[in-house]
């Protein structure tokens, strides 16, 4: 329980330095807590995606893990606010080549109709 305690006040502050953009800081953190052998839960994974979209390092963002459709997204709604449509379609080949397939179903689900960023994530990751 004290375990769990600790666990979720590192992702507070994980989440608090990303925003403030503290990257490194909250990426260090991360790096502890997994270190440790406390294997952060989704929010942590989540918040790690976010902190490296947010510096605008989508690449790095995926951090060889198998991402669902939540994380993938996350990445890909970034270039999109980037108005960086062609780098995106670029990444999206390079995971293609590794296996990746993306879930319409699951994207529309994840982003809810938000708008333009819906209707350019949709357009990068399917051709719609």
């Amino acid at each position: 329980m004290r375990s769990e305690g600790l666990i979720n006040n590192a992702v507070k502050m994980f989440d608090a330095l990303s925003k403030d953009g503290l990257t490194h800081e909250a990426l260090e953190l991360f790096s502890q807590i997994k270190d440790k052998g406390h294997m952060p839960d989704v929010v942590a994974h989540t918040a790690v995606v976010e902190a490296y979209a947010n510096a605008g390092q989508s690449k790095e963002a995926l951090k060889g893990m198998r991402p669902n459709a939540a994380t993938y997204t996350a990445v890909f709604e970034a270039y999109a606010k980037e108005q960086k449509e062609d780098q995106a379609r670029e990444f999206l080949q390079q995971m293609k080549q590794k296996g990746f397939v993306p879930d319409e179903k699951a994207v529309r689900e994840v982003l809810d109709k938000r708008g333009q960023v819906f209707r350019t994530v949709v357009n990068i990751l399917f051709n719609k």
